[in-house]
């Protein structure tokens, strides 16, 4: 299957990553037992992944990720365990809870900050990050975001 068949978040990860998409009928029917397939992506070109991470296996969104290297060093009953754990996290939505406790209150608080910096620059200005910017730093920063 070509490049072009593939989804924005598919091509994003094929080009930033240079992982590698496989197809797998066992992995396939594997998922179909463990009703894991209404979560993996519909395109089975686009459900697995080769990587050049150094973890096992890793779900992330709707998509599985193998290492490379572990992957060709697996037997194929192997390959099934490593899947059927990774389903597992995709069944209990374990990638969309790690979202929800890492990220999304690193952006609320990032945009947070953000609106307060734009709006008056002294309410932040206790932050001990920006004693550490010399003299001019604190004073630079809010002319920053008075003149633009």
């Amino acid at each position: 299957m070509e490049i072009k068949n593939l989804g924005i978040i598919s091509w994003l990860i094929t080009r930033a990553s240079k992982d590698k998409p496989f197809q797998s009928e066992s992995l396939d029917a594997l998922a179909e037992v463990m009703h894991v397939k209404k979560v993996l992506k519909k395109s089975k070109f686009d459900r697995y992944y080769k990587t050049r991470t150094l973890c096992g296996g890793l779900s992330f969104l709707d998509r599985v990720f193998f290492d490379a290297k572990y992957f060709e060093m697996l037997l194929p009953d192997e390959v099934l365990v490593v899947g059927a754990h990774e389903f597992t996290h995709l069944n209990r939505r374990h990638g969309l809870q790690k979202f929800v406790r890492l990220i999304l209150p690193a952006i609320i608080i990032g945009a947070l900050v953000g609106i307060l910096a734009f709006f008056n620059f002294e309410l932040i200005d206790f932050l001990p990050f920006l004693d550490s910017l010399g003299k001019y730093g604190p004073v630079w920063l809010q002319a920053r975001f008075q003149f633009s």
